[in-house]
């Protein structure tokens, strides 16, 4: 069996290709949705482009600091990553 590929949409993130979920916390809307579904994606390809769950889960943490000082830097609000 030939792996599987990962999900454009996984690979980066658009807040407006993802529901809000209420806990966002200063992240943009839909950055929540984003991180589960790239964490559900890692759990079932481990081996995939995303790495394990905790390499899904330590991408996902540089990012929003990223995302953070960006904004903060800027003072705007930009929903991609």
């Amino acid at each position: 069996m030939g792996a599987v590929a990962t999900p454009e949409r996984l690979c980066r993130f658009v807040a407006g290709e993802w529901p809000a979920t209420g806990d966002e916390r200063g992240m943009p809307v839909g950055w929540r949705a984003w991180c589960k579904a790239r964490e559900a994606w890692a759990l079932e390809h481990p081996d995939g482009l995303l790495g394990d769950f905790l390499d899904a889960m330590k991408a996902e943490i540089a990012l929003s600091r990223e995302w953070l000082a960006n904004n903060e830097k800027t003072g705007e609000m930009n929903d991609e990553l």
